[in-house]
């Protein structure tokens, strides 16, 4: 797309995420359709001026708009996709193979996040509960099975968390829902926005306050403690780069494993994950009470 095509990029939404507005423009109306499905609980139709604009002339939208490229890709970065920096009269070409949704390697979210492969929701306190495990390990059904359960729980986030750097501050990020068939499973059953699948949105921040790690086992089922010793080797394993240094992630992690009380969560297969989900909240205000009482 040259310099002169910019103006043809005359479908734009304005996306608020993460503490920042982002202007996205695309040259597609099929593609704009596709972020705004991405992002439906997160679209602003009050229009203000962007901390970034995102220029995109591909048809649809695609995966690589919000994830990171493989690391043993080696083909060009995202073409047709450029940005522009406010006050800037410049548009550039993206050049990371870091996604331009949310654009966490440009300012004013560059070193502000620090990310988990995890789902995370809320409850009325303003305590952030997190799931984390791999690919297939239940975090979009606990989160699911936590909010649409109840009506105390609100979703953050199904897949990526993003804790702002040297805090247990986790923000919102709903975005497209992709339910599994099983656990494990390689099929998903369908797409879904996140305005659809989870009874309740959060669009507010929440301090992390418990955190469980989902684990396939043949031994103990149900719910354990675990030390933070365990907690940080465990919660390393799930890091995911997000703008922030790995020194200053890995501080993060740290202070998230000293100062959160982890649990873990085993079970052999998707009914018991669901049963044992179902006693989390008591299990949560157990935990409480005992500590009110300590």
């Amino acid at each position: 797309m040259g310099t002169t095509d910019f103006a043809d990029c005359k479908y734009i939404i304005q996306v608020k995420i993460l503490g920042g507005l982002i202007e996205v423009r695309c040259k597609h109306k099929e593609c704009l359709d596709g972020i705004m499905d991405f992002f439906s609980t997160s679209i602003s139709y009050n229009f203000a001026v962007p901390d970034i604009i995102i220029y995109c002339d591909w048809e649809q939208s695609d995966r690589y708009l919000y994830r990171t490229s493989p690391l043993d890709y080696r083909g060009p970065i995202l073409e047709g996709v450029f940005y522009q920096l406010p006050g800037d009269r410049q548009v550039e070409q993206w050049d990371s193979y870091d996604p331009p949704l949310p654009p966490f390697v440009k300012e004013p979210f560059a070193n502000m996040f620090v990310g988990l492969h995890a789902a995370a929701v809320k409850d009325r306190q303003n305590n952030a509960i997190l799931f984390i495990g791999p690919k297939g390990s239940g975090k979009t059904t606990s989160a699911l099975q936590i909010v649409n359960n109840s009506d105390s729980y609100e979703l953050l986030t199904d897949e990526t968390v993003f804790l702002r750097r040297r805090s247990l501050l986790v923000e919102p990020f709903p975005r497209l829902v992709l339910p599994r068939t099983a656990i494990d499973g390689d099929v998903t059953k369908f797409a879904i926005t996140a305005r659809e699948a989870f009874r309740q949105v959060a669009r507010q921040s929440a301090m992390i306050n418990h955190g469980f790690f989902l684990k396939r086992a043949s031994g103990h089922i149900g719910i354990s403690g675990i030390s933070s010793d365990e907690a940080y080797r465990n919660i390393v394993e799930h890091y995911q780069y997000a703008g922030s240094s790995f020194k200053e992630s890995m501080i993060t992690l740290s202070v998230v494993a000293r100062e959160v009380a982890f649990s873990r969560i085993s079970y052999s297969n998707y009914e018991q994950l669901l049963a044992i989900l179902k006693s989390v909240p008591e299990y949560l205000n157990n935990r409480r009470m005992m500590e009110m009482t300590n």
